[in-house]
């Protein structure tokens, strides 16, 4: 989700061949957030990615404790194993928004 928002809100910082450069490496992977995640983790990680990861670190952060305080006000036995919201095909529409995945 993170990422996601990063690209959403910060477009200015991928440049076309970043964004053409995610789109092929998102394409064959599977639809499971664990892939996902490691394959734009080190995408990220690539020296010329820097101001990417910073942002997508800043957003990640706050995210997590938004969750931690959603958490803290929640009764923890209540709380029920859920799919992951995030699915290849959102991933892929905030990478090049307004294109159909099949």
């Amino acid at each position: 989700m993170a990422f996601i928002e990063l690209l959403n809100h910060q477009r200015e910082l991928f440049s076309p061949e970043d964004l053409a450069d995610l789109a092929f490496l998102i394409q064959p992977l599977p639809d499971q957030l664990e892939d996902l995640s490691y394959a734009i983790a080190q995408w990220c990680k690539q020296e010329e990615h820097t101001s990417q990861h910073k942002a997508w670190r800043q957003i990640l952060s706050g995210l997590l404790s938004a969750t931690v305080e959603k958490l803290l006000m929640t009764n923890l036995n209540t709380l029920e194993p859920s799919a992951s919201p995030v699915t290849k095909a959102m991933v892929q529409n905030a990478i090049e928004p307004g294109k159909s995945f099949d």
